[in-house]
């Protein structure tokens, strides 16, 4: 697996926030334990070997003669707040690739989920549970498509 992208506006520790559709906003004082981009790599690495599908799965350093090599594009990771609600919403685009470039796969998603209450920690442990979803649905067809390409 390739490290993921993150779009611009996302690629900081600083946790973004919107209030409408074209404006971005940070917390001062709630950040991501390290680079968004590096966490969901690492979260989509261990949900993906924890599916059982996959004889290994390993960053692309350490799996040179790998069959497929899964990228992708995260396109937003935030707090969406409308009025009195706070959802949280994560949308990204992966791919599955042969070593020469050969598409295999395209997963796509752009979910939001309600929280209860207006807190950064729920926000955050929704998005993690929208990738953990969101591997489980990629992890069979992923299989599935290194199997018969």
């Amino acid at each position: 697996m390739t490290p993921l992208q993150v779009a611009p506006g996302y690629e900081s520790q600083r946790l973004v926030y919107r209030g409408s559709e074209h404006e971005l906003r940070y917390y001062g004082y709630r950040r991501w334990a390290a680079e968004p981009a590096e966490l969901a790599t690492r979260a989509l690495i261990r949900h993906l070997r924890a599916s059982g599908r996959f004889a290994r799965v390993e960053d692309e350093s350490r799996l040179p003669q790998a069959a497929g090599l899964l990228s992708g594009a995260i396109e937003a990771i935030e707090e969406l707040d409308r009025g009195d609600a706070t959802y949280a919403r994560l949308a990204a685009t992966l791919l599955l690739q042969r070593p020469d470039g050969t598409v295999l796969l395209r997963h796509d998603f752009d979910e939001t989920r309600p929280c209860r209450t207006r807190d950064p920690r729920q926000v955050v442990a929704l998005l993690s549970q929208i990738l953990a979803d969101q591997a489980a649905r990629l992890a069979p067809r992923a299989a599935g498509a290194l199997r018969h390409p």
